[in-house]
């Protein structure tokens, strides 16, 4: 198996912008979130600094210096590291693709919420779903 052409890190409050940009496209074209207008640099790194402060991971991923992905938590050996049981997964529905990455990642879907958030005027299903932690 060849190497990955990106590498994981710890975010930091520099990369705000990125991550924001990212997170625009998203709010702009999918039900991934609810929020429906875009989010300036400094709301996102407000959101950064509070998981900072909390102790928690925050990750981008990088492809030839450029950042191409972020997570709120890290790798499930990260999530060893807080004295945690169970992580939780709530997916806008319909959404295949994040589906199978939990699923290939052993979460169980364990509920649903029907018609609980409404963006590009439709009502949008959310589910939940769940793995034990080790």
């Amino acid at each position: 198996m060849s190497a990955p052409d990106f590498a994981i890190r710890d975010a930091t409050l520099t990369d705000a912008v990125a991550v924001a940009a990212l997170y625009n496209h998203y709010i702009a074209t999918s039900t991934s979130t609810f929020e429906v207008e875009p989010v300036d640099t400094d709301t996102m790194a407000s959101r950064m600094r509070d998981l900072f402060d909390g102790g928690y991971p925050y990750l981008v991923a990088e492809k030839s210096g450029v950042v191409v992905g972020y997570a709120y938590t890290a790798l499930f050996e990260r999530l060893q590291d807080f004295p945690l049981h169970a992580a939780l997964a709530l997916i806008a529905l319909p959404n295949p693709g994040s589906v199978a990455l939990h699923e290939g990642f052993g979460f169980t879907r364990v509920g649903l919420l029907p018609e609980v958030g409404r963006k590009f005027n439709r009502w949008i299903d959310v589910g939940y779903w769940h793995r034990r932690l080790p």
